[in-house]
């Protein structure tokens, strides 16, 4: 069953960024925003919870800031560095890690609608 819907606004996906972005202080291109809001925007209509959503948000932000990359440059090696270099050393959860890879999927395939 899918959730009806509403479009978040470029506003509602900055806020979220900015929660999201206080651990890595860092700007975010239009592309990465781009990404974030289309992700928003397909969890919303899968009828994922704002937790969900949140934590999926949070956990991209943090690689797009992480990695400094435009998202259609990012690759398996850059996601795999990041969740060394950054999610295991700074002692994430297993959970989290696994959380973090559901959003990365989840982030790739809302960009191909």
């Amino acid at each position: 069953m899918r959730w009806p819907s509403k479009e978040p606004s470029n506003r509602e996906v900055e806020q979220r960024r900015q929660r999201a972005g206080k651990l890595l202080q860092g700007k975010m291109t239009e592309s990465q925003l781009t990404y974030l809001k289309n992700m928003e925007r397909l969890l919303s209509s899968l009828g994922r919870s704002a937790n969900t959503i949140d934590i999926y948000m949070h956990m991209c932000t943090l690689m797009f800031v992480y990695l400094k990359k435009d998202p259609a440059a990012i690759d398996n090696r850059d996601i795999i560095r990041f969740q060394s270099e950054f999610l295991v050393k700074e002692g994430y959860a297993e959970s989290t890690q696994r959380q973090f890879a559901s959003a990365v999927k989840m982030l790739y395939k809302a960009y191909k609608q």
